[in-house]
């Protein structure tokens, strides 16, 4: 998943203060390419809220509440001469799909490869998959015992068909030993579980039936944010290869869904064409998990091999912690625009290698922490006191990068600066531009013009919002006692795909050569 990305080429010193980006190059690198949003594989210290997975992704987001098999039982007897596909036929991935049937089949043992369908309901699926295994079993489960009786009345026929009720977070109780299944088959079944431990349980329940290296787990569920990062950190903790498409969805015009596949090992031919090389799939994944803060995960992760051990690692605030409370949470988690500056500060290491850097506003510290990994001389994180204990915290689970280079200090913009801030080589700051009034404005350009005395630069990373011109008396003053360059950062991705109008600038600012000297 990791590939170089392209350096952003400048825009160039401008004049005005927002030329438009539509002549920025647009040689972006693919957004699950370099610097990847990766979620952290820590666990839980504390339980988890209703609809997050203890894997660290919210249990899809979009599904409704478990129903039980009361519930289901009443609508598959209203609906029994149905057949049911909640997101997906089959036969419009059938061929996507059989690159990977088939390397699961050939590893299968004599009694020939065995299909495991979980939460089956009245769908056709894996009696369609059934078709494309020669020699091939089917096991159809679903919690729903009068669904069971009518299925095994239908298929009451086929030799290769079993039909029984089952718990899906019970599976090792299903008859099928450990690594008995080439295929575990999941339609909307993750979508109905919205409890962690009950997530967990099906998903390690169905690590334990595949036959390793090359049986598969196929996922078909909503297309949310969380359900990519629930699979995301189920894969890794549980050992196997991830590989995921976002389709149209068959009945729903619009509305698409997402396959993932699970496996040891995928066959090269089996994952030729899947996944990341599908544009529709690199777009919506890319909006998903980088159009706006993923406020539900506790840990995130910037990953860059130019960094110490290629990532670097913070936690947010959560948002179930907030619930109830007045207070803002705005600078407690990640923005997107933060991922495409460190993703720049890797392109350009030179910008804080061997300076001494400041970020104003630094929320999580996750750009401040990226410069100390890019080799800045010292990094001191700023902000409201609220926000320093989480910014502590951070620089203790980035002590390998900081290397005692990094440290936390209270900063409200206007104020006296500590002694040995005044004058430092960078000032940095993600998405700290945003609808301030008047005297805030004038507050943090005075902040930014002291900091960087007569010879240091402010990279202030700045993303176009609808309000934009409520941020103007920032531009009017900032530009009064800087000169400005203007570069794009919707090169690197992260939600920005190939032909947007580019949202995301760094503005590069120096010192006006005739106010130099005239700030303390």
């Amino acid at each position: 998943l990791m590939s170089p990305a392209p350096s952003p080429s400048r825009a160039g010193s401008r004049p005005e203060r927002h030329a438009s980006t539509a002549a920025c190059v647009r040689t972006r690198a693919s957004a699950l390419g370099r610097g990847l949003l990766e979620m952290a594989g820590q666990p839980q210290e504390a339980a988890p809220c209703s609809g997050q997975s203890t894997f660290g992704g919210a249990a899809g987001e979009g599904a409704g509440d478990i129903k039980g098999a009361a519930y289901w039982g009443t609508w598959h007897a209203a609906h029994a001469e149905t057949t049911m596909e909640w997101h997906v036929a089959f036969d419009s991935i059938r061929d996507a799909l059989a690159p990977h049937l088939a390397c699961a089949a050939v590893a299968a043992g004599p009694d020939g490869p065995m299909v495991v369908d979980v939460g089956c309901g009245s769908s056709t699926w894996g009696v369609e998959m059934l078709k494309d295994l020669d020699g091939g079993r089917l096991l159809l489960l679903d919690a729903v015992p009068s669904l069971i009786d009518g299925l095994r009345a239908r298929h009451a026929g086929d030799a290769r068909v079993r039909c029984e009720v089952a718990d899906c977070r019970r599976l090792e109780d299903v008859g099928v030993g450990p690594g008995g299944a080439a295929v575990v088959l999941d339609k909307g079944t993750l979508d109905a579980l919205q409890q962690p431990e009950d997530l967990q349980a099906m998903l390690r329940g169905m690590a334990q039936l595949l036959q390793r290296p090359s049986g598969i787990f196929v996922s078909v569920s909503f297309c949310t944010a969380g359900r990519v990062l629930l699979l995301r950190r189920a894969a890794s903790e549980l050992g196997l290869q991830l590989a995921l498409r976002v389709v149209p969805a068959t009945s729903l015009a619009g509305e698409v869904r997402l396959v993932a596949l699970m496996a040891e090992s995928f066959g090269a031919s089996a994952i030729l064409g899947w996944g990341n090389e599908d544009a529709l799939t690199r777009q919506r994944l890319d909006k998903m998990l980088f159009g706006s803060p993923v406020r539900e995960e506790r840990f995130v992760r910037f990953e860059d091999v130019a960094l110490p051990g290629n990532v670097v690692e913070v936690e947010q605030e959560q948002l179930s912690a907030r619930l109830g409370l007045n207070e803002d949470a705005t600078g407690h988690v990640v923005w997107p625009i933060t991922y495409s500056f460190c993703a720049h500060l890797c392109a350009n290491p030179d910008l804080v290698r061997g300076r001494r850097v400041i970020e104003l506003g630094a929320g999580t510290g996750l750009a401040g922490f990226v410069a100390a990994g890019l080799g800045a001389k010292e990094v001191v994180l700023t902000d409201l006191s609220s926000t320093l204990p989480l910014l502590r915290s951070n620089v203790g689970r980035n002590s390998s990068v900081c290397d005692g280079r990094v440290r936390v200090a209270e900063l409200k913009w206007g104020a006296e600066l500590e002694p040995d801030m005044a004058g430092c080589d960078v000032v940095i700051g993600c998405d700290i531009v945003y609808q301030h009034d008047e005297d805030t404005s004038v507050c943090l350009v005075d902040t930014m013009r002291r900091l960087a005395g007569d010879n240091g630069i402010c990279l202030i990373a700045y993303e176009f919002r609808d309000g934009m011109l409520a941020d103007m008396e920032f531009f009017d003053r900032v530009n009064q006692h800087f000169d400005v360059e203007v570069v794009s950062l919707g090169l690197y991705g992260f939600g920005v795909n190939e032909g947007d109008d580019d949202p995301r600038l760094l503005y590069v600012y120096r010192p006006h050569a005739s106010a130099r000297g005239t700030w303390a």
